[in-house]
């Protein structure tokens, strides 16, 4: 997905994350050094506005594997599990979290939650990349990685 023509050389600083229901992402611009909020547009919104121009992707834009983008880079993530739904807005809130449309809510690697105090019934979970992805640096098929979330998920339930 790509950014206005204008923004398509500079820097990406961030993952795109949600603003509304609008996905953005963080930009700078190395000549003059200064960061902006553009919007990240989907393949059919950037072809609607710009039917005349050519997505430029450049080596900027390149967050590396799945797995560095994801968090697991330095050792395993923490996911969350429990009550998550009824305690959306305590992740919502929490500048740290992200969320995975594959195991829900979790921090990257280096995040130290022990000074958080988690919901009542929401519980840390450690995923390590081999759980879900190959050597290569990319996630496993998307079945492999919901049975092994879902069996983790269970384990967890059963021990307290």
């Amino acid at each position: 997905m790509p950014v206005a023509p204008s923004f398509q050389n500079m820097t990406f600083l961030t993952e795109p994350y949600l603003v509304g229901n609008k996905l953005y992402i963080k930009v700078r611009n190395e000549k003059t050094g200064n960061e902006k909020q553009v919007r990240f547009y989907s393949e059919k919104e950037y072809n609607k506005l710009y039917p005349n121009k050519n997505i430029v992707v450049s080596n900027s834009h390149n967050y590396g594997s799945q797995k560095k983008c994801l968090g697991f880079e330095n050792g395993p993530i923490t996911f969350f599990v429990g009550d998550i739904v009824k305690n959306e807005s305590f992740f919502d809130q929490w500048t740290d979290a992200r969320y995975h449309v594959l195991w829900g809510w979790y921090v990257i690697n280096g995040i130290d939650i022990s000074n958080i105090t988690l919901p009542k019934n929401v519980y840390p979970v450690e995923l390590n990349w081999q759980s879900v992805g190959d050597e290569n640096g990319y996630l496993k098929s998307k079945e492999e990685i919901q049975k092994t979330i879902r069996k983790i998920a269970k384990i967890v339930k059963e021990s307290l």
